[in-house]
């Protein structure tokens, strides 16, 4: 009698490792995907790009707040906002206009370091 418990018992102690498994192993993947989906969005916004400025008319080398804009892109639109920019100190209350453009037309020219 107690070998018959015994096997039942130990048959839904496997089945519960096994169901436990398969979750853990389905929350790490997604995990995973989130990671990498996050580090290819960082990537793609991070850097110095060269952009037309509105105000000037001149080329400004621009560089993004890629940690903001990654974050804003998990639940939408991204929020482009600049880090840093060449026309700054002096120009650094401009409304960066400049990124929504950039936005828009996608054509942005990304300087190497």
């Amino acid at each position: 009698m107690l070998t018959a418990v015994d096997r039942v018992f130990r048959a839904a102690i496997a089945a519960s490792l096994a169901g436990y498994l398969l979750a853990g192993l389905i929350l790490a993947g997604g995990i995973v995907f989130l990671i990498r989906r996050l580090a290819r969005r960082y990537a793609l916004y991070s850097g110095k790009r060269l952009l037309m400025c509105p105000e000037t008319q001149g080329y400004a080398a621009v560089k993004l707040d890629a940690a903001a804009a990654t974050i804003t892109s998990i639940f939408g639109k991204p929020d482009l906002r600049v880090e840093a920019c060449s026309r700054w100190p002096g120009r650094e209350d401009c409304g960066q206009t400049c990124v929504r453009q950039s936005a828009a037309s996608r054509i942005v020219c990304e300087i190497t370091p």
